[in-house]
């Protein structure tokens, strides 16, 4: 089936990856297949339509502008009902919107809008669950968004006890282990980077994306933070990702085309996370597209 341009980032040891595309003010839209799980709807690709778990982090058009439009795709090709998430400022707006869209195409769409607030949680099948994040876009309603696993571990006065000692206890009734929820994909969503020293998952998940939308001196950290951005420069001083597998900047501006975006990204995180650094770049010329 026919879509437009994405990029797949693959991490080893994980088993999960990205597929998806982000221009900042054009579009962004990012998909975890393993988890049916979509990040931001700029536009409906194809590729996102599948998953059942749409997480909004604003309502600026670059990020919500294909919402309608992923719910008609789905609808027409019988994918089922979706749930869909955003801020819950702008749901009464979004749902309008899709609602005068399914009224023009002669259609009902299967979602469940879900209101959210920063610290809101979700399960979204497979022991994950999908957590609202706080985040700082200047006065537009936005979150953040974190995937966790729920797990088990050995409970402390228990560790270093002898393998027999620890089953003899469990066959006793003692409880052996306490859950808890490890971060595996973190996103920033469209933020200043301060917001990385509030937000533990921004610093600890295996994956974390953080928008990165100015790169250069040509375009100061002031005019980012006008916007309610991040600044390559902001980076610096930010603890984003610093116990992360992998630290994926992304949201870049249509300023830099992906050799210089690339050229820029290594100079100012190359030192820093080396290899660990997989920036999320369109793998042709912005004025190629």
């Amino acid at each position: 089936m026919h879509d437009a341009p994405s990029v797949t980032l693959r991490f080893p040891e994980l088993d999960f990856h990205l597929v998806g595309w982000s221009v900042a003010g054009i579009e962004t839209w990012l998909r975890v297949p393993e988890w049916s799980l979509t990040i931001d709807c700029g536009r409906p690709a194809m590729q996102a339509i599948a998953s059942r778990h749409l997480a909004l982090t604003h309502a600026h058009l670059d990020h919500a502008g294909g919402v309608a439009g992923w719910l008609g795709l789905r609808s027409m090709l019988k994918m089922g009902h979706a749930d869909v998430y955003a801020p819950a400022a702008v749901c009464d707006a979004l749902r309008a919107v899709c609602a005068a869209w399914a009224e023009l195409q002669r259609v009902r769409f299967a979602w469940t809008l879900h209101p959210v607030q920063a610290g809101d949680r979700f399960e979204i099948g497979g022991g994950r669950v999908l957590e609202a994040l706080p985040a700082h876009h200047n006065d537009v309603p936005a979150v953040g968004w974190a995937v966790y696993a729920r797990r088990q571990r050995l409970r402390p006065e228990l560790v270093g006890l002898a393998g027999a000692e620890i089953a003899r206890r469990k066959r006793a009734g003692a409880v052996i282990s306490d859950a808890f929820l490890h971060p595996l994909l973190a996103i920033s969503g469209d933020t200043r980077s301060t917001i990385a020293a509030e937000v533990s998952a921004l610093r600890e998940a295996e994956v974390v994306l953080h928008e990165t939308t100015l790169l250069d001196d040509a375009h100061p950290a002031a005019k980012a933070h006008q916007g309610g951005h991040t600044h390559l420069r902001d980076l610096d001083e930010s603890p984003v990702a610093e116990s992360a597998r992998f630290f994926v900047p992304y949201h870049v501006s249509q300023r830099y085309d992906t050799a210089t975006a690339r050229e820029l990204l290594h100079a100012a995180l190359g030192g820093r996370f080396g290899a660990r650094c997989v920036p999320l770049l369109p793998e042709v010329d912005r004025g190629e597209r």
